[in-house]
């Protein structure tokens, strides 16, 4: 197979966030030669201990980055002079956009099935979903169970594409629609996850 016709397998419609599935059949034939190159490689994702990792120094990169609300609350409450409090106020209503991924990661990141937590993965993929440089997400399935996959992305925030790659290279559509949480419990979690 063609490396060119897989990469195409995994092009992005429009400017809409997609993460790509793709099964084992896919993986060892059509795929093989593409994908196995970035086995071992840093953006192979193949325990929950790597993904959460990847997940920490994302969240500490954007703490960092975000302004302490209360210090510029306090210090625009003891500014006098017009210039201070207009940067304190840019500061407070300013988005900082995080940048998940940066323009140096070309290579995809492929996530195994069955080797993280459906909380993890739906984390992971919030985190890029809104970064300034969006990279290829790709899950791996343990086989070929495409219906789990729509239960284990289903976590993923309302409106995410999600593109199943079959084994013959065509591929099925879906849009994630999350109503939110089903009890209190999940509620809560969501929420202690943010």
């Amino acid at each position: 197979m063609n490396n060119n016709d897989v990469i195409n397998d995994f092009e992005v419609v429009g400017n809409e966030f997609t993460v790509f599935v793709v099964g084992q059949t896919y993986f060892y034939k059509r795929g093989h030669k593409y994908l196995s190159q970035y086995i071992n490689k840093k953006n192979w994702i193949a325990s929950d201990r790597v993904l959460e990792n990847k997940i920490k120094r994302l969240l500490s990169w954007i703490q960092k980055k975000t302004p302490n609300l209360a210090e510029l609350i306090e210090s625009a409450k003891t500014k006098v002079n017009i210039i201070d409090i207009i940067v304190c106020l840019s500061k407070l209503f300013c988005a900082t956009e995080h940048v998940a991924a940066g323009p140096e990661v070309v290579d995809p990141i492929i996530i195994e099935e069955g080797k993280v937590k459906k909380s993890n993965l739906a984390q992971y993929v919030t985190m890029h979903e809104k970064c300034r440089y969006r990279p290829t997400i790709i899950l791996l399935l343990k086989d070929d169970g495409y219906d789990r996959a729509r239960t284990l992305l289903s976590n993923c925030p309302n409106g995410i594409n999600i593109k199943m790659i079959q084994n013959d290279g065509t591929s099925i559509h879906y849009k994630v629609i999350n109503d939110g949480a089903k009890n209190i419990e999940e509620f809560i979690d969501a929420y202690a996850r943010q």
